[in-house]
């Protein structure tokens, strides 16, 4: 059985220089994997993280952000990805830092999950860019 693309590729952010922004969430329950580009443009400086999400309607990612934890109607959470370049697993609740330009693939498990969404955060320069690509096994 092989993995392979099935959709496009989705943007979640665009050159995103504000301080904090969140990506709409994108329904993932019908794709076990996904490969995120986290890039990082010009005097880049802040934090990606993932959010997951279950539930049959997406969750309002932005409540409860503080503290990285949805409600008991709408619950999500900060999920690990794993670097693929390094092969280092990144905790939700660290997320990935950038202190410079760059761009990191990430690979995030998404068996189980229903939603998917992403959150800049800490941005003090440069844009950030991220872009989803869905894969199954069918």
């Amino acid at each position: 059985m092989s993995i392979r693309r099935t959709i496009k590729d989705i943007i979640l952010l665009d050159a995103q220089t504000t301080t904090t922004a969140i990506s709409a969430g994108i329904n993932v329950s019908d794709f076990r994997t996904l490969v995120l580009m986290l890039g990082a443009t010009g005097a880049a400086a802040g934090t990606i993280k993932i959010q997951g999400a279950i539930g049959a309607t997406v969750p309002d990612f932005t409540s409860g952000l503080i503290v990285g934890v949805g409600t008991v109607d709408a619950p999500w959470t900060h999920i690990e990805g794993i670097n693929l370049e390094t092969g280092t697993a990144v905790d939700g609740d660290t997320g990935f830092t950038f202190a410079a330009a760059d761009v990191v693939l990430v690979e995030v498990n998404t068996n189980g999950l229903d939603w998917l969404s992403v959150h800049s955060t800490d941005v003090t320069g440069g844009a950030f860019t991220v872009k989803a690509t869905l894969y199954d096994n069918q």
